[in-house]
């Protein structure tokens, strides 16, 4: 509870000092959050396709299939 009281009152702080400067600091954050779960869904597509032709192939057991 203390911890979190100590970075409410540092980011009220932060945006008295200098409100552009944090929205834009807040906005970049943001983006970046946005391109890592991106990233994520993109690689979990990836797998997801290649657990799939994995399984299609006749010469692979479904035991040798780890999905």
């Amino acid at each position: 509870r203390t911890i979190h009281g100590l970075i409410y009152n540092a980011l009220k702080l932060f945006m008295e000092m200098n409100q552009k400067l944090f929205d834009d600091c807040t906005q970049q954050y943001k983006a970046e959050r946005q391109k890592e779960k991106e990233k994520l869904k993109e690689r979990d597509d990836a797998w997801t396709k290649i657990a799939s032709r994995a399984k299609g192939n006749p010469q692979v057991t479904p035991s040798h299939v780890p999905f």
